[in-house]
């Protein structure tokens, strides 16, 4: 005995589930040659016209067919049956009902083949299969009635798979949404004019409210007052504000429970449920980002303060090139007016202190030659057309993480100090190329410097003479009285 045979010695299919399906509604069959049996109620009513109910059946824009409930055999088909399913009504008519269902819903079709409901049946989706294999969801309603002389079923069914997908996409959408709001670690809120009427447990941690507990209006987790030295009724101000323009964005200080502020990016959207005006509003605690901030904002303004006080030009560009920081003295060294500066763009710059240099080729090749190595420091002089002197220090900047984030430089103009040291080489030679002994000493008559004329006439060398009284080495014997 074959897997439809146990069926067919088990009992009937129904085709049911407990949902409504209106446009499945199946009426009574209206013909001798579909009689219903006689003993199940009212619902029973003998058929008027076969030729009524043959039509009926034939013109139904929903698929439908009736089958022989010991044989499951196909008796009859629509139209529309044969166009949703792909058989012709003779193949239909070889067929059984377990031949339009894909192999997996076999052992649910022989489960529903023991039961016997009379009556109208209510809808109920399975997996049916056309002829060239494709599977999709089918609603089907059923119609216990005696067909020509059998006891048999009529069946009406509706290809639900989009709406089927739909759901589906719906349940799968609703799902994702709903783990957002439940894991976020931001606040989450559904509010209507008067109160809060569901959050997530990020808000409850938040604002220190036990789970179940009701939690106030937003407008009353705000301190009395913000640091602006407005009200909570600001706060009414907002939501009324963002239910005018759909969305409001702003910075809000909060109040937990227990009294404790703190400071809260707000972000409400307006809608609409079920004809209800809804605000949704998000809040995420910005504590640390506002000490980090402050942090950052007092580094800047010691830096700039340190930057402004200092002798040398400085400049700092980003690992992008991009200045991102000079002080006044920079823009005066190399006479810069501020809105090139503040174009932000280093190549300009670049270029224009270029042109002021007796060697531009050189100047701008040093600069690329660290640009494109940025572990490397530098030290240099660089010498201008008006005969001024720059020491020029350059230093990769790293932040805490190793990160390279650009590069400093240092100018500094030496032009009096390299006069000064000219001045002194040119001094020193003419004492050395003196004819006469000369020396220099300090407060204690201790020679401190001699020239070689010095050496020559008295026979002691430098070394010798070094911290020496003169007095003491003229009377030392070695000469006689002439000298």
């Amino acid at each position: 005995m074959g897997l439809i045979d146990n069926a067919v010695a088990t009992g009937v299919p129904a085709e049911t589930k407990q949902q409504p399906a209106d446009a499945l509604a199946v009426r009574e069959p209206a013909c001798e040659a579909w009689e219903t049996p006689k003993a199940q109620g009212p619902e029973a009513a003998l058929p008027e016209s076969e030729q009524g109910c043959r039509t009926l059946f034939e013109g139904h824009p929903l698929p439908m067919w009736v089958y022989d409930s010991n044989t499951l055999r196909f008796l009859a088909v629509n139209q529309a049956a044969i166009q949703q399913y792909g058989f012709t009504e003779q193949e239909f008519l070889g067929m059984t009902i377990a031949d339009i269902r894909p192999e997996e819903e076999l052992p649910r079709l022989l489960e529903d083949v023991k039961k016997r409901v009379y009556g109208p049946q209510k809808p109920e989706v399975w997996r049916h299969r056309r002829k060239n294999g494709e599977v999709f969801d089918a609603e089907t309603v059923g119609y216990r009635l005696r067909f020509q002389g059998a006891e048999a079923m009529m069946v009406a069914a509706n290809d639900v798979t989009e709406r089927t997908r739909t759901a589906e996409l719906l349940r799968n959408s609703e799902m994702k949404y709903r783990v957002l709001f439940e894991c976020s670690a931001d606040a989450y809120w559904l509010a209507d004019e008067q109160s809060i009427l569901e959050c997530n447990p990020a808000a409850r941690q938040m604002f220190g409210y036990a789970p179940g507990e009701a939690m106030p209006h937003p407008a009353g987790l705000s301190p009395p007052r913000q640091p602006d030295g407005s009200s909570r009724e600001a706060a009414l101000e907002r939501v009324a504000e963002a239910f005018r323009n759909g969305s409001a964005r702003f910075e809000w200080v909060h109040q937990r429970r227990n009294g404790e502020t703190f400071p809260a990016e707000v972000s409400l959207t307006a809608l609409t449920l079920s004809g209800r005006r809804l605000m949704l509003g998000t809040v995420r605690d910005i504590t640390e980002r506002k000490r980090a901030e402050e942090s950052l904002l007092l580094k800047t303004a010691l830096l700039e303060a340190e930057a402004e006080t200092a002798i040398d030009g400085i400049l700092v560009v980003d690992d992008s090139s991009r200045i991102i920081l000079t002080n006044r003295r920079f823009g005066e060294l190399f006479g810069i007016p501020p809105e090139l500066l503040s174009a932000e763009d280093d190549l300009p710059v670049r270029e224009r202190i270029a042109d002021e240099v007796e060697n531009p080729d050189a100047f701008l090749e040093k600069v690329a030659y660290l640009y494109r190595h940025p572990d490397e420091k530098s030290r240099d002089e660089v010498r201008f057309k008006d005969g001024k002197t720059f020491d020029r220090y350059s230093a990769p900047l790293f932040d805490s993480t190793g990160r390279y984030r650009g590069r400093i430089w240092y100018f500094r103009d030496i032009t009096m100090q390299k006069r000064a040291e000219d001045r002194l080489r040119l001094q020193s030679s003419a004492l050395d190329a003196a004819a006469n002994a000369i020396v220099i000493t300090d407060t204690d008559c201790a020679i401190q410097w001699a020239n070689p004329a010095f050496t020559r006439l008295t026979g002691y060398s430098i070394e010798e003479a070094i911290g020496r009284n003169p007095g003491s080495l003229l009377r030392s014997g070695k000469h006689d009285r002439s000298f």
